[in-house]
C-alpha cells in the first residue's frame, strides 16, 4: 500500500479469507505487515491460494490538512496498491474518496413580522471531531439589530441524545456567552466526545430588527439582512466564517380591488404599515377616488 502525500498510516483491519468454496475465515495481520515510511508491506505468504482476502488500510490526515478538517472544505484524497507475487508482478489500483468537513453551519427562522425578530441557529462539529478553544461570534449590532433572547446550547443537536442549556455570563467556567457593542461571543467548552451525537453542538438565539432604517426602501421592496458568524478553534485560528441571508417584503401601503360583477360595485382592500412599524400619531392615510367613482 502506497500511502500519498498529506496522509499518514493509522491501522489496517483484520483480513476476512475468503475461500474457493465460500468458506470465510479471518487472519490477523499484526506480524505480517511492515511500515515503512509511506509504504506499508503485507506478507500472506500461501495463505491465499485459491482465496480472496478483504482487509481495509485507514490513513488520516496530517498537519498540513488542518484547514481542510477545522473549516467547511472538501478535497479529494486517494492511495494505491500493488500486488506481487510468484506468478504475477506489479498489478496496481488506486482509489479516491472525498472529504467534506462541516464545523459550522448558519440556519434561521423566516422574519417574523408581528415581533420584528429572527431566530439564528449555529451549529458547530458536524464532523463530530475533537475541537478545542472554540470561539463562536456573531456581530448582529452592526447590522442594525440587536439580542431579544436567551442564549441556548443544545448538546446532541439534531439527534435523538440531544439536551439544551441556557448560558449565562459567568465566565469563571464554560460555556459561557457575553454580549457587547452588537456582538455576541460565545465560549465553548473543549469538545471531546469524538465520534458522538454529543460532539454535536448548537447555539440558538433571537435577534431583533431595529425599526427605522431598515423600512426606508421603496413600497413593496425588498428588505434584507445578511447575517455573518464567525468559529474559531485551536486548529483554526483564522475562523470559518458562514453567513445567512434573509429578506422580506417592504410593505407600507397596499391595495387591492374586488368588483362585483352583479352590482358594479367596487371593493377596495387597504393594507398600510405591513411591517407594524411605530408610527407617529399624526399621520394620515388618504385614498383618492377616481373621477368615475362614489362611496
Amino acid at each position: 500500500e502506497y500511502i500519498k502525500d498529506v496522509q499518514k498510516f493509522f491501522s489496517i483491519f483484520i483480513v476476512v479469507i475468503t475461500a474457493k468454496d465460500g468458506t470465510k475465515s479471518t487472519l490477523d495481520l499484526q506480524d505480517k505487515y511492515t511500515v515503512n515510511g509511506k509504504e506499508i508491506e503485507i506478507n500472506f505468504g500461501d495463505s491465499l491460494k485459491q482465496a480472496q482476502a478483504t482487509f481495509k488500510v485507514v490513513t488520516e490526515l496530517d498537519d498540513t490538512q488542518a484547514s481542510i478538517w477545522a473549516g467547511n472544505e472538501k478535497k479529494t484524497y486517494y492511495n494505491e496498491v500493488e500486488l506481487d507475487s510468484d506468478q504475477q508482478k506489479d498489478i496496481k489500483d488506486d482509489a479516491s474518496c472525498e472529504y467534506k468537513s462541516t464545523v459550522f453551519e448558519k440556519v434561521s427562522s423566516d422574519y417574523n413580522y408581528e415581533t420584528h425578530e429572527i431566530t439564528y441557529t449555529l451549529t458547530v462539529d458536524r464532523n463530530k471531531m475533537a475541537m478545542s478553544d472554540v470561539v463562536v461570534t456573531d456581530d448582529i449590532g452592526s447590522l442594525g439589530m440587536s439580542l431579544s433572547s436567551d442564549v441556548t446550547l443544545v448538546h446532541g443537536y439534531g439527534t435523538s441524545s440531544a439536551h439544551s442549556t441556557t448560558l449565562t455570563t459567568d465566565t469563571s467556567s464554560k460555556p459561557h456567552y457575553s454580549y457587547s457593542d452588537g456582538v455576541l461571543t460565545v465560549d465553548l467548552e473543549d469538545i471531546t466526545d469524538v465520534g458522538s451525537d454529543n460532539a454535536i453542538e448548537a447555539i440558538i438565539f433571537t435577534a431583533k430588527v431595529d425599526d427605522g432604517d431598515f423600512f426606508t426602501a421603496v413600497n413593496g421592496g425588498n428588505v434584507s439582512v445578511s447575517n455573518t458568524a464567525t468559529l474559531s478553534t485551536k486548529d483554526n485560528p483564522g475562523g470559518v466564517v458562514v453567513t445567512k441571508k434573509n429578506t422580506w417584503k417592504n410593505s407600507v401601503i397596499d391595495k387591492s380591488a374586488a368588483v362585483d360583477t352583479v352590482s358594479k360595485a367596487v371593493t377596495y382592500t387597504v393594507t398600510f404599515n405591513g411591517n407594524k412599524q411605530p408610527l407617529p400619531s399624526s399621520l394620515i392615510v388618504k385614498d383618492t377616488l377616481g373621477t368615475s367613482l362614489e362611496i
